[in-house]
């Protein structure tokens, strides 16, 4: 999210408390973020140089289900969906490499076919939406 530069000065943030999980303090490093949750830099904090630099020189090559606001140093983690990954293009290239190895190495085994005639309807849905 580029609030920090390393894992290690994350963590360390993190315990001195210096982050707001929707508006409430977390200082635990394992706290798992839900779908829409705000992250936010303390207001104490937002005042501490390395983190302002750290927040406006981060990678912006940053993941997709992250969105940032530099304005309110703050990023909401949001809903991934599959038009945003990789997904159907790789469920694609799998299919179609190994659709036809996989039925013939396992020809008596229905409950593979079924499942990749499962991730075929799949493609094919996603792809004509």
């Amino acid at each position: 999210m580029g609030f920090a530069s390393s894992i290690r000065q994350a963590r360390q943030m993190v315990v001195h408390g210096h982050f707001l999980v929707n508006g409430k303090k977390v200082d635990i490093p394992s706290y798992l973020c839900e779908v829409e949750d705000i992250i936010t830099l303390k207001e104490k904090s937002r005042l501490v140089d390395l983190f302002k630099e750290n927040f406006k020189n981060a990678n912006l090559n940053t993941l997709p289900y992250i969105e940032r606001d530099e304005g309110n140093f703050s990023a909401t983690k949001k809903l991934l969906t599959l038009w945003d990954s990789n997904f159907l293009f790789i469920l694609r290239l799998l299919l179609h490499m190994f659709y036809r190895d996989i039925i013939t190495a396992f020809f008596f085994n229905k409950s593979v076919i079924y499942i990749l005639d499962y991730f075929l309807v799949l493609d094919t849905f996603f792809r004509n939406p």
